[in-house]
């Protein structure tokens, strides 16, 4: 069935036609796209999916780089408490507290 807004009881307007100097099928200098082998596409997304795991497991390393070096190198360093002008660090008062 017809839609009730598409049907106007006028018979439909006719196509335009276009100049002969269009109807030859030459839209331009370039074609629209350039035209590859299913090889090259699968080739293309491969390695689309190889960088894109390449930069996932670059960003995890780096992440667990960072996290190790603040847990191993910068925590103990820090000072807990100043007593009396003297610093306490995070290893000391480990190493004091300890049983």
């Amino acid at each position: 069935m017809s839609k009730k807004r598409q049907t106007t009881g006028l018979p439909k307007p006719e196509k335009k036609t276009l100049p002969p100097a269009q109807v030859d099928g030459k839209r331009g200098a370039q074609p629209l796209r350039e035209y590859r082998s299913r090889a090259e596409r699968e080739a293309e997304i491969q390695r689309m999916v190889i960088l894109g795991t390449a930069a996932v497991v670059a960003v995890v390393v780096l992440i667990l780089v960072v996290a190790l070096i603040v847990d191993q190198g910068i925590n103990p360093r820090r000072t807990v408490a100043s007593v009396n002008g003297d610093s306490i660090s995070v290893t000391e008062f480990e190493q004091r507290v300890r049983f």
